[in-house]
């Protein structure tokens, strides 16, 4: 068993939070996100400060597995996913928190995506995406962490993609490439957050 993977990434969309923060609602379906099968908000709540708290599930078609993983773990057609959202419109945040809820003997993948005003632009949007990787499958944990990882830093430029699509969908605006930078390591150093929809 190991300590798992963290991977942490950066983007940055060339369009002002108030609107990423819209599309982010409207995000699915668009053209990349053939994946995404269903998504369902169970809970919406808004606080005295205005604050928005929502969770949602999420049905996602399964991942597919390396043969040498075939033997040991099953081949789901589809993966269940917990979002829960938090928004600010104060502190001008949107942050997402995501993990899967099948499957999580062989595999469980959290990420924490906080979408805010760039430091670089006030008037584009920076996104800090942190995933980790956790599997307990004795003898090929670190194997499955690796591919899972490989697999998601494949599919992340289509939901940056997915998103472009969307905010030029809603506001006309040109296509703009934002910036991209990412790391992964063992995430000792960077434990996973604790998912509950009044984290704060």
């Amino acid at each position: 068993m190991t300590d798992g993977l963290y991977r942490h990434q950066d983007v940055t969309f060339k369009s002002p939070w108030y609107r990423v923060a819209s599309a982010l609602w409207q995000r699915y379906p668009n053209p990349f996100s053939n994946h995404v099968l269903s998504e369902d908000t169970i809970e919406r709540t808004v606080d005295s400060n205005g604050v928005l708290r929502s969770k949602k599930i999420m049905i996602k078609r399964g991942s597919k597995l390396p043969n040498w993983a075939k033997m040991i773990a099953p081949v789901l057609s589809q993966a269940g996913i917990i979002e829960e959202s938090i928004v600010d419109p104060t502190t001008q945040q949107f942050i997402t928190y995501t993990r899967n809820f099948t499957a999580k003997k062989y595999l469980v993948v959290e990420e924490k995506c906080t979408y805010m005003a760039s430091l670089e632009n006030s008037n584009w949007t920076q996104c800090i995406k942190q995933v980790w990787f956790k599997s307990s499958l004795m003898g090929v944990s670190r194997a499955i962490e690796l591919y899972t990882s490989d697999r998601y830093k494949r599919n992340a430029s289509k939901a940056e993609k997915g998103l472009q699509f969307v905010l030029t969908k809603l506001y006309n605006e040109v296509w703009s490439s934002g910036t991209t930078a990412e790391n992964y390591k063992s995430f000792h150093k960077h434990t996973a957050p604790s998912f509950t929809s009044t984290h704060s």
